[in-house]
């Protein structure tokens, strides 16, 4: 039997969800570190960006890594939750971060993958099949 390979843009998007997902995870410890001096940043600010930030920033990480394997091992899982999952996850951070605290660049690394399983849905699906 012939081992057919993940098409490209799959294959962009799992290590671009597994880049994301580490700088989730990179993200959400640095929420947890204090602020080089006080008076850059304390108080309620930081309670809130940890209470918000810190939930989202692990299911974030944990849904690519999951996402990405499942992609990677050819299971239509992975790519319905890649789809379905992340980008409402990127836009609800989104929001969050233009409103509440400060600009948080991981919106735009999850609409990547998004466009890109998009654009090679139909060769996923020949291969998944």
């Amino acid at each position: 039997m012939e081992k057919v390979s993940l098409p490209i843009k799959t294959k962009i998007a799992a290590w671009w969800m597994i880049v994301s997902g580490i700088l989730a995870i990179i993200s959400l410890i640095q929420l947890f570190s204090p602020p080089p001096r006080p008076e850059f940043g304390g108080g309620i600010v930081d309670i809130i960006g940890i209470i918000i930030f810190g939930p989202i920033l692990l299911v974030i990480g944990i849904v690519f890594f999951t996402s990405a394997t499942l992609l990677f091992t050819k299971r239509k899982l992975g790519w319905w939750l890649s789809t379905i999952i992340i980008l409402p996850l990127g836009c609800f951070v989104l929001g969050i971060s233009r409103d509440i605290i400060r600009f948080h660049p991981l919106p735009f690394f999850v609409l990547i993958p998004f466009l890109l399983l998009l654009l090679d849905r139909k060769n996923f699906w020949k291969v998944a099949t």
